[in-house]
């Protein structure tokens, strides 16, 4: 270039930097605002009530690598906090989902169940894991007797107690 640069052609040199995928947990800070996300502010603070509250100042980072496991604490944590949601929601179904107050319809309560798993897990979901929530999860509560209405409370317990829900993929390149 005419100050001394070196000109740019437009194409880049040298090789990429490829990262792989990296599976990181939700902070707890995360986990909170992820119930926000989910069901809006309002129905979190009741949803969260009986939990401590994470601070911004004394909030935890992911490892960058290493431990992502999830300690007996917190795992008591997001179960306690699945168990709320769950019962917020069958509380809640009228104004929550189109299924009404009883839902009656499992077609409804699946499609609740299959909207609600997209969100939570940041991704739309593959046939893998619609067959899981559809066939594994939700067809066998019913095969076991619960109701349209109890099968949605369990749906909600079964996505918000989910691996998919309580880790994240950052992007990078699929490991070969």
């Amino acid at each position: 270039g005419a100050s001394g640069s070196p000109a740019t052609t437009g194409s880049c040199v040298g090789s990429p930097v490829v990262a792989s995928k990296r599976v990181v947990r939700l902070s707890e800070y995360q986990l909170f605002n992820a119930y926000a996300s989910l069901f809006g502010a309002d129905a979190a603070q009741i949803i969260t009530e009986n939990e401590d509250r994470p601070s911004l100042d004394e909030r935890e980072f992911p490892p960058i690598s290493g431990d992502i496991g999830v300690s007996e604490r917190l795992f008591g944590k997001i179960d306690r906090l699945a168990q709320s949601a769950m019962s917020y929601v069958a509380d809640n179904a009228a104004t929550l989902t189109p299924c009404g107050a009883a839902p009656s319809d499992i077609g409804c309560v699946q499609d609740y169940v299959l909207s609600l798993a997209e969100k939570a897990f940041r991704h739309p979901l593959g046939a893998e894991e619609r067959s899981a929530i559809t066939d594994k999860l939700l067809s066998r509560i019913t095969e076991a007797g619960a109701t349209p209405a109890e099968a949605l409370g369990y749906g909600v317990y079964g996505v918000l107690s989910s691996p998919s829900f309580i880790y994240r993929t950052e992007l990078g390149a699929d490991p070969e």
